[in-house]
């Protein structure tokens, strides 16, 4: 809950603005690559008049991924900062080139997935960049941090909250990802080792032991109004938890675990026909899909090597070698 008593609250310093107490703003992040190739991130911060964390929400790192940004949208004008302690700093769209590009995971700039490319490049293409500033400039005034994607244009997905077991963040994390109330918990260890690229956006704000969770709700580049409004809501039922926002915190449905993923990727190019969709229970052995040639030949029929259940799955049906078909949670 939030004390009764007002902190005294300084302006918020961000990239050559000073926002007030109490003051919601909205900006254009420049973005600039050596190339001469240039975008800009559309940003607004909301600073609260009573003092308290710095909360990322990153959505639009893959412009193909809707519910996320429109669920930035609403939660936009729900935001008062004379009701908020401490700061929000929304990023509504990481990637405005894929956006306006209709782009699925690529920037058309470059040919790159900013999603692993983390921690960026300040001398690098224009994804680099767009990292490279999202590292330095969002994720490093950040004390908690939800980084908000969906299932892109050809993935049918099922909705879940990640996060990291690593660090002192994780116990903050799991606070975040219990009130946020997904139907799937996933829980990793795997974050690089030091020295090593972060790789993605969660994974590099987690090294600096920031709170961090991942949020993946929607599929087939699809959106509507209640899945925008089911990712606002449970934003705001996360800040409840963290204190940041009064009122009272919706009750949470015990969530079901994934602590191991294994993933299937494709051995040819060709043309992909899945026959199971996302949330399905597989046993080992069981048929996932199959794969042919442009005249039909089979060359590939993909059966699960493990017991468990279909997060998400490819569902278009071109597929290069080397792409994901299937991401499945496996258990005993």
């Amino acid at each position: 809950m939030l004390s009764s008593a007002v902190i005294a609250q300084k302006s918020f310093e961000f990239a050559g603005h000073s926002i007030k107490p109490g003051e919601k703003k909205s900006i254009m992040l420049p973005i600039k690559a050596i190339s001469g190739d240039s975008t800009f991130i559309p940003i607004t911060i909301v600073h609260g008049t009573q003092t308290g964390p710095v909360l990322g929400l990153i959505a639009g790192i893959h412009g193909y991924e809707y519910p996320p940004i429109m669920a930035l949208q609403k939660l936009r004008p729900s935001l008062n900062g004379n009701e908020l302690k401490g700061t929000v700093i929304m990023v509504h769209i990481a990637n405005v080139k894929a956006f306006f590009g209709r782009s699925v995971f690529y920037n058309p700039v470059d040919g790159k997935n900013v999603n692993r490319l983390f921690p960026g490049n300040k001398s690098g293409t224009l994804s680099d960049v767009i990292a490279h500033t999202i590292t330095t400039e969002i994720i490093s005034r950040c004390q908690y941090l939800v980084d908000i994607h969906a299932g892109d244009a050809n993935e049918d997905l099922h909705p879940y909250v990640a996060y990291y077991n690593y660090g002192t963040q994780t116990a903050k994390a799991k606070q975040m990802a219990d009130a946020l109330n997904f139907p799937w918990v996933i829980i990793s260890e795997n974050l690089p080792k030091p020295g090593q690229p972060t790789i993605y956006c969660s994974a590099e704000s987690v090294s600096h032991d920031i709170a961090t969770v991942a949020i993946e709700y929607g599929k087939l580049g699809q959106v509507t109004s209640e899945e925008a409004s089911f990712i606002q809501n449970r934003l705001l039922n996360m800040m409840m938890s963290i204190g940041m926002l009064r009122g009272a915190i919706s009750q949470t449905s015990p969530a079901f675990e994934i602590r191991k993923r294994t993933s299937i990727v494709s051995n040819h190019s060709g043309i992909f026909y899945p026959v199971v969709k996302s949330g399905e229970l597989v046993k080992k052995g069981t048929k996932l899909g199959l794969i042919t040639g442009l005249f039909g030949e089979i060359l590939e029929e993909i059966v699960s090597p493990v017991n468990g259940f279909v997060i998400y799955l490819s569902v278009t049906p071109p597929i290069n070698k080397g792409e994901t078909l299937f991401s499945l949670a496996s258990f005993e």
